[in-house]
């Protein structure tokens, strides 16, 4: 399970939330690595999180290095790869990420995107990947935003699948996986609290 978004969207954090649920709850065997080689505190955070979690850490340079280390550690149940934010609205994925996602079937990819940024950015952001090697989103920093408006022109805009959504910054515990009837529960109280009265969305059965 690869994890991409922008720098500070809170890739690395939410991927310990992940872990821990595969881990604790699903009973499986976690590995990780991390791509993200620009900022030693993103090694050393995954680091401490992988002794938590009495999971191994590696760190992977190049897409050689990545396919090797899949391969060692090819008995884990699930590995989360960390790849290295940046500014996807100037630059895509890179050429190789994106040439390992094609070839290796059983890879996922989903694209993390903070409720506290503007709708339009991070529409633009899920424009610069190609549609087919996304697998779903996953929505960070809820417990940022006083305003889910992010949130339902998201839901408008794409039909990719949420993932989950991160609600604070304590692992494991600020993280849920809501259905569609928790979507919309969150946005009609959006809609009450913004009208001060009840309000039915039109396309609630879509």
């Amino acid at each position: 399970m690869f994890i991409a978004g922008p720098t500070g969207v809170g890739k690395t954090t939410t991927i310990a939330k992940l872990a821990a649920e595969e881990i604790f709850i699903n009973k499986k065997k976690a590995a990780f690595i991390t791509l993200d080689t620009y900022r030693i505190a993103a090694v050393e955070q995954l680091k401490r999180y992988g002794e938590i979690l009495e999971s191994p850490v590696h760190v992977a340079y190049d897409e050689f290095d990545l396919m090797r280390l899949c391969e060692n550690e090819a008995d884990a149940d699930i590995i989360f790869i960390d790849t290295a934010g940046r500014n996807y609205l100037e630059k895509g994925m890179s050429v190789e990420l994106l040439a390992y996602l094609k070839r290796k079937e059983q890879a996922e990819l989903f694209v993390a995107l903070s409720l506290a940024a503007k709708a339009s950015d991070l529409i633009q952001i899920i424009e610069t990947f190609e549609p087919e090697v996304i697998t779903g989103l996953i929505l960070t920093k809820k417990d940022e935003t006083r305003s889910l408006g992010t949130l339902l022109e998201l839901l408008y805009y794409t039909d990719l699948p949420i993932g989950c959504v991160t609600t604070g910054q304590s692992v494991p515990e600020d993280i849920c996986f809501p259905d569609k009837a928790k979507l919309l529960n969150w946005l009609s109280v959006e809609v009450t609290n913004a009208n001060g009265s009840s309000a039915r969305f039109a396309r609630a059965e879509e």
